[in-house]
């Protein structure tokens, strides 16, 4: 539902932090529940996809730094026909987002793919609440993973495909140098963190209690079935190399628009891609409403109850930092 570029980004880091501690508790559960598998599966899937969250977010947000720094804007309804305009960084914020989507070959799948595997481990366990609580978990992150589809899918044709929206957008030119290299050098990052994932998965396991044993991460099943998908496609790509050169030019145009003049106004925006979701989460989105703690606790947002608020989280943090102290002595 948010159209400004960056706190929508700021928005998917919490869902990322969220993969991510579904990972550790994975981990935490095959603790508890004595599983060397699960442990080791749990704390490196959470663990890679921390670091490959670092790499991917970097990414997206620099990408959209240097949107910003080019246009002066920050919401997507206002720009649009990037792609054209600054075709460097269209393509590493493509691979920013299909990483933070989870979708092969980049390392957001491949992290997210280890912690899919702890959710089947789990359910193989002992106990019952496991069994109940690993396919409920993968659902759910199969679902996550769906609705960060469609928000990739959202930015980026929003922002980069389709006609400009405003002037600036339409103005816009390539990104400065220094700016172009540091995004492209954390994409190319993404792209090796997930095609070289068997073999930079194994380094992890001197954080775990136990190892992965590298016999069974050299091979990678979802990689294997990637390059089978892939290699029909082969020859063809190979024959546009070859070939392409030699094809008739064509001549390009306006989109026809049944005889009328194109407008700015003619395109799919943010607000209509994600109406879809907004109507099928409708009840969700009414909690927010009956959840707002200006209709459940009148003047709450008075100066006395912010001041309130900080004391609070200052005790709070106190007393984190005196259990801490207090379990390393």
């Amino acid at each position: 539902m948010e159209h400004n570029i960056q706190r929508l980004l700021a928005y998917h880091t919490l869902e990322n932090i969220g993969i991510i501690l579904l990972g550790l508790g994975a981990g935490v559960t095959g603790i508890a529940l004595e599983q060397p598998a699960l442990i080791a599966l749990g704390l490196v899937g959470g663990l890679y996809h921390l670091l490959n969250h670092s790499l991917f977010k970097s990414v997206l947000f620099l990408g959209a730094g240097s949107v910003w720094f080019r246009t002066g804007h920050r919401d997507i309804e206002k720009l649009g026909g990037i792609g054209k305009k600054m075709p460097v960084i269209s393509i590493a914020m493509l691979v920013g987002l299909m990483a933070m989507a989870a979708l092969p070959p980049l390392n957001g799948f491949a992290g997210e793919w280890v912690i899919y595997q702890s959710f089947f481990k789990l359910s193989n366990s002992g106990a019952f609440v496991a069994r109940l609580l690993g396919p409920l978990l993968a659902v759910g992150l199969a679902i996550t993973g769906a609705l960060a589809v469609m928000c990739m899918a959202k930015v980026y044709g929003v922002t980069f495909l389709g006609a400009p929206r405003t002037k600036e957008a339409e103005n816009a030119t390539c990104a400065p140098l220094l700016m172009s290299v540091s995004v492209v050098a954390l994409a190319i990052c993404c792209v090796i963190g997930g095609v070289a994932a068997p073999w930079l998965l194994p380094m992890l396991s001197a954080a775990v209690p136990l190892p992965l044993e590298p016999a069974n991460t050299t091979v990678s099943q979802p990689m294997i079935t990637l390059l089978l998908i892939a290699c029909p496609l082969l020859p063809f790509i190979i024959m546009a190399i070859c070939k392409g050169d030699r094809l008739p030019s064509r001549s390009r145009g306006a989109a026809w628009v049944c005889g009328y003049d194109h407008e700015k106004s003619m395109v799919i925006t943010a607000h209509g891609f994600a109406m879809p979701v907004k109507q099928a989460f409708a009840p969700v989105l009414k909690l927010r409403k009956w959840l707002n703690p200006v209709s459940l606790v009148p003047g709450w947002q008075c100066e006395g109850s912010a001041l309130l608020f900080r004391r609070m989280a200052l005790v709070e943090l106190a007393v984190l930092v005196v259990i801490i102290v207090s379990r390393g002595a």
